[in-house]
């Protein structure tokens, strides 16, 4: 194809990206999807500048770029920015969802720039719908970071029953108490001393004399990592209420009136959300959380099975509210008591009360109001 000067250009232009490490190639596209210029750019802030200024040139003002990893943050939002300070005008980014990119044949950086600069121009490219700033995307990061930490304590929890079960000691729980007697252990103390102080009954299998030097020191660490990682998710639950009531107002106080949502879901599931109202209803969005059952039919034969697409944490955010829910909601506790009794497992009855939730709650995000529980 032959390329044109870049100041000699049709009146509609719209450009792909394909984004790298330390590069962009941007093929720039006529409104008949011809190829008119093509250029490739440093991801550097230097970079993304001139990127800025031959996209003015062009009088382009639609850009869809590929998600790479997490390369494309920090370039997607520096090259949001830039371009409304220089131009004053907004620069519409599509973010190309990587099934948009996955049936492509012989792949190059510049026919892929190509193709998707072709799928924008058709509005068959599959977008990924992320926040409108940067400052939000880190909110969501560190909504993620919280969660992966809090399984991080749960890790450290179950390696402590394990080295605990080693030594012949299974508590039913660790209670605050059991945690005391266990660092009165690490320290050198006499399991009948370490117990006493804590109040707790010394167990048998544990012995009178101090425990191996092995021992003490795996519970050292495991405790170390514990309870700093405690302090931690502390920190980050009283920070990320005061930021999600920053971003979303009274929004946020209208999600924590679902049952079962507390202030941290909240937070997660808004900011996982970004904005409900890009769902036309609340079984789509049901289906994003991967809330819907699968329908598997083989010889005649139907049945419904567990969705392996959507959000991940969505999942687990209403999940984890539906366990509370139904200790709480009477609506919500006779429905999971129904499906317990025609025989389903109590996992499988509290996904589908998480269904409830995910739908209750994208009502209460698309009008804006406090749930109102049904009389």
């Amino acid at each position: 194809m032959a390329k044109t000067k870049i100041n000699s250009t049709p009146r509609l232009v719209v450009a792909g990206c394909d984004l790298h490490t330390n590069f962009v190639t941007v093929a720039y596209v006529d409104g008949k999807g011809n190829l008119i210029y093509e250029k490739r750019y440093p991801t550097s802030i230097r970079g993304i500048a001139l990127l800025v200024i031959d996209l003015a040139t062009i009088k382009c003002r639609r850009v869809a770029i590929e998600s790479v990893s997490h390369f494309w943050v920090y370039f997607t939002y520096t090259l949001q920015s830039l371009y409304s300070r220089i131009t004053g005008l907004a620069l519409r980014i599509v973010i190309a969802n990587p099934y948009s990119t996955r049936s492509f044949g012989k792949k190059t950086d510049s026919l892929d720039a190509l193709r998707i600069a072709r799928l924008l121009l058709a509005s068959n490219l599959i977008a990924s719908n992320i926040p409108r700033s940067l400052e939000e995307y880190l909110f969501k990061a560190l909504c993620r970071l919280r969660v992966k930490l809090a399984q991080e304590r749960s890790k450290a929890l179950n390696r402590l029953r394990k080295l605990l079960a080693l030594l012949g000691y299974r508590p039913s729980r660790l209670t605050k108490r059991v945690l005391r007697a266990v660092e009165k252990l690490a320290l050198g103390e006499s399991p009948p001393e370490a117990f006493k102080s804590a109040e707790l009954g010394a167990p048998e299998e544990l012995g009178i004399e101090p425990l191996p030097i092995e021992a003490r020191s795996m519970l050292k660490a495991i405790l170390k990592i514990y309870n700093c990682l405690s302090v931690e998710v502390k920190a980050l639950d009283s920070l990320i209420e005061r930021q999600a009531k920053k971003f979303y107002g009274e929004l946020y106080d209208y999600v924590r009136t679902v049952p079962g949502i507390g202030p941290l879901l909240a937070a997660i599931i808004l900011a996982e959300t970004v904005d409900a109202r890009r769902f036309p209803s609340a079984s789509h969005y049901k289906s994003y959380c991967g809330l819907s059952p699968r329908l598997l039919e083989s010889s005649g034969k139907v049945r419904l099975g567990r969705c392996r697409w959507g959000n991940p944490l969505l999942r687990w955010a209403f999940y984890m509210a539906a366990v509370r829910a139904v200790l709480y909601d009477d609506e919500l506790r006779s429905f999971y008591e129904r499906l317990i009794a025609r025989g389903k497992p109590r996992r499988v009855a509290l996904v589908a009360v998480a269904g409830k939730l995910a739908r209750r709650t994208w009502a209460v995000m698309v009008k804006r109001e406090p749930y109102k529980p049904r009389r």
